[in-house]
């Protein structure tokens, strides 16, 4: 086998660390939600 063929993961040069993102991510998705819980609560 030759490094063409290898299945290693394509180096992008981008290592931003994507925890954040998604912890940010669902934290509006409990915002969110729980603003329209409300709303249908009072009704």
């Amino acid at each position: 086998m030759t490094g063409a063929t290898s299945t290693k993961a394509v180096k992008t040069g981008d290592n931003t660390p994507i925890g954040i993102f998604v912890i940010l991510l669902i934290a509006a998705i409990v915002v969110i939600g729980g603003g329209i819980y409300l709303k249908r609560r009072k009704k």
